[in-house]
């Protein structure tokens, strides 16, 4: 059985790492307040690209680092057969999340800060197996914001919309993500059920 991935183990991992690598440790004070936005919506791609099983077992070595400098180097077998270091893996996931969550830690061309605003139309998840990039951009993404009722949101919500399609709700504390193939699937990071981590509902 898999184990469950609970996204505060998640981030103590990453912050020991960067701790190792970063000596102002600025990813610590970022996971300190929780990256639930970058998990949501990098474990929504990750779904849409038939990439989840990668995903999550790459989360999953990572919560099983000793968080001894040595063992870095140290090749994990993921899913998909890819066996990075786990050095690179760390690099892999902490650039996925805090990217989606935090972009200004990026620079655009003119070496400005790149805003949440700009998100959509940087963002791209790279499958190091098969070469290929997920690339959301302007027009191939929408936002949609307000206060909905019911039936607003499951119009919104419909299958039509969501297939095939990164979904990431959101509010001023927390992000979750839903995804459709034929069954909607259902995402929250900070929540953990025993032997499940994405659910059927």
């Amino acid at each position: 059985m898999p184990t469950p991935i609970i996204q505060r183990i998640v981030l103590n991992k990453l912050s020991a790492y960067a701790k190792i690598v970063d000596e102002n440790g600025s990813f610590a004070d970022d996971a300190d307040h929780g990256l639930c936005h970058g998990f949501a919506f990098v474990h929504s791609a990750m779904f849409v690209v038939n990439k989840l099983p990668w995903w999550e077992s790459a989360l999953q070595a990572i919560m099983s680092w000793n968080e001894k400098p040595a063992s870095l180097e140290k090749r994990v077998k993921l899913a998909d057969k890819d066996q990075p270091t786990l050095s690179e893996l760390f690099e892999y996931v902490t650039s996925y999340i805090r990217f989606n969550y935090l972009p200004n830690v990026l620079k655009n061309d003119e070496n400005e800060d790149l805003e949440q605003i700009d998100l959509i139309d940087v963002f791209e998840v790279y499958d190091p197996v098969s070469k290929q990039y997920l690339k959301s951009s302007e027009h191939n993404s929408v936002r949609v914001v307000g206060t909905f009722t019911d039936e607003e949101l499951i119009a919104l919500l419909s299958p039509e919309h969501l297939k095939d399609n990164i979904c990431v709700l959101g509010g001023n504390n927390h992000a979750c993500a839903i995804n459709y193939d034929g069954d909607f699937y259902f995402k929250d990071p900070n929540f953990s059920k025993k032997n499940q981590n994405h659910y059927r509902v």
